[in-house]
């Protein structure tokens, strides 16, 4: 029996033995005049009265006095250990044991209805009315609890959002001077770069995940949804193919380009348009949800579970042998890695095609900065330039966090909305990290990680020429084992206020492995060296570009280069990665890491690491439940 049931149980006894005293006094006093029986009769009634009394009063005080992290749970596991314990405590003590009031079995059951039937209601019914009367008796006039969030990313943001406005007294801190994480972008010599937003799930109206956007400001009346015709379009072998918004055209190129994989063509658009029927739960989290709530998810999951079914044990590398024609393969892995689960690309699209993939006004640091004033038009307090050293703990609790300056903030709460390997190793020791989350640092294959490199050009040119992402072969700028040969090239024409007028931005991006991260890692040890090696790839990638789209020959200027340091230095982003781990068919069943810390009862984490393979509806996700889960720990409604 673990510490929580023994518990429960303990309470039970008491009310119990509380019940059996007032029960017992009433008997021997009425069985002067009346008998036994007849005495034990009269006391029926009362019984059900004392039990209605007791037992909910029971239930509020376990609640008030003891932390739980699960409520629903809680709450459930007291009603029937309170309803087991009660009925086999009267077999034992009433029929079992002989005694002057003793019975058989039948009598027990038979002779004492309705009351009997109407206490264990009440005893089952009371951990319920508890957990009421806990919510209802909440001390609104008691200072605010503070919370204070480290990170000011997507995930940190939304946590605030919903904390200040849940009447929490919060603080934000992050290490950069602006807001946003990886969600961001700066300005160099009059345009604007984004790094984050090429399209963004939750811009439709109707679900949860558009629900919390709107309630953290990042959409919402008067923010322009900025869509395009297009995903992407590969290239190969002077060949291209596009995935449309329209799918029926997707697959009508596609079946031109190899008649022979029309089957397989077939198969894959038709889980894309299921695909377009899958919307991402964003409303309570999973251990916080009633069995209403679980109905609910399990009837609007169906397409969705139709998906992984289809793909389980599968992932993109394997969906591609299933075509012959390999630039069928490549149209799938220019988005999804091919060492990610098999069911990603028809997720992936079928969003896209649903017409869900927006991007907000302003991209990426515009949002941040909605968000941001969102969270301060609640009273939340945001500081910048001030990263966090380590969080305070006193026993099982944390009681502030000491910030890199020395500045110690007490509070209530903390969630830890930063990388997870600066959570665990600098925040906090890193025993405290549970098992899932520690396998996803140690076993590199099941979960990996990727690397970029990036450049930002001037285009002198009012026509835009990318109207969307092309992704075409260069091994020419293969500059490291572990690159890919593939580069990709995206114009932000959708956004003129980018550029000036008449003039374009335009931002490649070639991937590669995890293990690229040491050849950066290294060469940043030499800063002169690291920044010359920079310019010597942007005007390599310059020089590709030009060859590959003579159009654009002698309009190019390189604006910036960026590297997976870049993300190291500003995002403290393990191993230079802007998203969390992929997720493959090694990896474990159970996707998500808890948000909770076994030891800990007043950290919740929340950001895109305990969401992977993390991204903005993740990060925001995380950042929600994080406050939801500290109002179920506070008694508080959390919907």
């Amino acid at each position: 029996m673990n510490k929580r049931k023994l518990k429960i149980t303990l309470y039970f006894y008491l009310g119990y033995l509380a019940i059996s005293a007032v029960v017992a006094a009433q008997l021997l006093l009425n069985g002067r005049t009346t008998g036994p029986a007849a005495a034990y009769a009269a006391t029926l009634p009362w019984q059900l009265l004392y039990n209605l009394i007791v037992w909910p009063l029971l239930a509020w005080l376990y609640l008030k006095k003891n932390t739980t992290t699960n409520l629903p749970d809680t709450v459930f596991t007291m009603a029937f250990t309170w309803l087991f314990n009660a009925v086999a405590f009267d077999i034992v003590t009433r029929v079992v044991i002989k005694h002057p009031y003793a019975m058989s079995l039948k009598q027990f059951f038979s002779s004492q209805q309705p009351w009997l039937l109407l206490i264990y209601i009440a005893i089952f019914a009371a951990p319920f009315v508890g957990c009421w009367l806990w919510r209802r008796m909440a001390d609104t006039t008691a200072p605010k609890k503070k919370l204070v969030i480290i990170g000011g990313g997507i995930g940190g943001l939304t946590a605030a959002v919903y904390a200040a406005k849940a009447g929490f007294d919060t603080e934000l801190y992050e290490q950069h001077s602006i807001v946003g994480g990886e969600c961001t972008g700066w300005d160099r010599k009059g345009y604007h770069i984004d790094n984050c937003i090429h399209w963004m799930m939750g811009t439709n109206p109707g679900t949860d995940l558009n629900r919390l956007w709107q309630t953290i400001g990042a959409v919402g009346e008067g923010i322009e949804i900025k869509r395009a015709d297009r995903m992407y379009t590969s290239e190969l072998d002077g060949r291209q193919l596009t995935l449309w918004h329209d799918i029926d055209r997707t697959q009508r190129e596609m079946i031109e380009l190899s008649p022979e994989d029309e089957p397989e063509i077939r198969r894959l658009m038709d889980f894309c348009r299921i695909g377009r029927e899958v919307r991402i739960p964003a409303d309570i989290p999973p251990e916080l949800m009633s069995p209403g709530d679980l109905l609910k998810m399990s009837r609007d999951s169906g397409a969705v579970m139709k998906i992984f079914k289809a793909y389980r044990g599968m992932n993109i590398q394997d969906v591609m042998a299933g075509f012959k024609h390999p630039l069928i393969g490549c149209l799938l892995s220019d988005f999804t890695p091919a060492d990610s689960t098999g069911n990603s690309f028809a997720m992936s699209y079928g969003n896209f095609v649903s017409g869900d993939g927006g991007i907000p006004a302003g991209a990426s640091r515009a949002m941040a900065q909605r968000i941001r004033a969102k969270a301060e038009s609640y009273g939340a307090r945001i500081f910048t330039g001030k990263g966090a050293a380590r969080i305070l703990l006193k026993g099982e609790r944390a009681t502030g966090v000491q910030l890199q300056d020395g500045t110690v903030v007490n509070c209530d709460y903390v969630v830890p909305a930063c990388d997870a390997s600066v959570t665990f190793g600098r925040l906090l020791p890193e025993g405290y990290m549970e098992p899932l989350l520690k396998e996803m640092y140690d076993n590199r294959k099941a979960y990996p990680v990727y690397n970029t490199f990036q450049v930002a050009l001037a285009l002198d040119c009012a026509e835009d020429l990318f109207p969307a992402e092309m992704i075409w072969p260069c091994p020419e700028l293969i500059f490291t084992p572990g690159m890919g040969e593939r580069i990709t090239i995206k114009s932000y024409g959708y956004e003129p206020s980018f550029a000036p007028e008449g003039k374009q931005i335009l931002q490649t991006l070639q991937g590669g492995s995890e293990d690229v991260f040491e050849f950066w890692r290294e060469l940043y040890q030499d800063r002169e060296a690291y920044k010359a090696t920079k310019q010597k790839l942007a005007a390599q990638t310059l020089a590709q570009i030009e060859k590959r789209f003579p159009q654009t020959k002698g309009k190019l200027t390189v604006l910036d280069a960026w590297t997976p340091m870049t993300y190291v230095r500003y995002c403290s982003a393990y191993k230079g990665f802007y998203q969390s781990f992929m997720l493959t068919k090694h990896s474990a069943k159970r996707p998500y890491p808890s948000a909770y810390i076994k030891g800990l009862d007043n950290v919740i984490l929340a950001g895109q690491w305990i969401s992977p393979p993390g991204g903005l509806p993740g990060a925001a996700i995380t950042g929600k439940y994080a406050v939801q889960r500290i109002l179920n720990l506070e008694g508080r409604s959390y919907r």
